[in-house]
This record gives C-alpha cells, structure tokens and sequence, in this order.
C-alpha cells in the first residue's frame, strides 16, 4: 500500500465506514476504492478529494496534511488544494517565486505567518 491508501484505509475503519459505503458517498465503486487503498491508484482530481475529506470530517491542519499526502503520493505535485489558488492568482505565484529565491527558512515562514494573521486580527478581518 501506499501512504494515501494506508492513510485511507485507516481513517475509513477508524470511523466504521465500509469500502462500499465509502465508494457510495463520493460516487466511485466498492474495487476503486480498494485499488486506492492498495496503492493501485491514486485520487489525485481535487474533487475526488475534496469529497473523501468531506466524508472523513477533515478540517484545519488534518485536512491539509491530507492534500500534502495526496500530493507526495503523486510525485512532485503541488496540493490540490492549493494548486488552482497558485496558477489563478499572479500575486501568489510573484510572492513565491521570489520567496523561493530567498531561500526563507521555516522560522521566518512562521513569524510571516504570525505578523499577517496578527495584521488581519487587528484590522477585524480574521
């Protein structure tokens, strides 16, 4: 199996849903979501993902290590759940091209992330 599948796989038993149940509620069949458990396949359209996290209940940062996972699974891709944001909007891509360039280090992404989310808190936009 592969990481997604392993991660799949036990996330469906550990919420007691079947295989067949889990193919009904993202319209897929019952051996579709045995191959992707296996390892045979791999969901890789957002949609398909989007759903699983749905029946899973996944939110905040199991959500998005989920997309990570799924990403890894592929190669090198970019997270579904952020691959559409990246390619529509010019802003993002300039800003991490050049923060690419920069090399930044995890601590200066954190206190990035920290100054912004303060910045929308006291600008009532959180």
């Amino acid at each position: 199996m592969g990481e997604l599948g392993d991660y799949i796989a036990k996330k469906r038993k550990e919420l007691k849903i079947s295989m067949r149940e889990l193919a009904s509620r993202i319209g897929k069949s019952a051996a579709y979501i045995c191959d992707i458990e296996k390892g045979y396949r791999n969901p890789n359209e957002k949609t398909l993902l989007d759903a699983i996290a749905a029946v899973f209940n996944l939110k905040g940062k199991e959500l998005e290590d989920f997309y990570d996972l799924a990403a890894r699974n592929k190669g090198n891709a970019s997270p579904q759940d952020i691959a559409a944001f990246v390619t529509e909007d010019r802003p993002a891509r300039v800003a991490l091209r050049r923060i690419k360039n920069m090399n930044v280090s995890e601590e200066e992404w954190q206190l990035f992330l920290k100054q912004l989310e303060e910045k929308r808190k006291n600008n009532g936009k959180a």
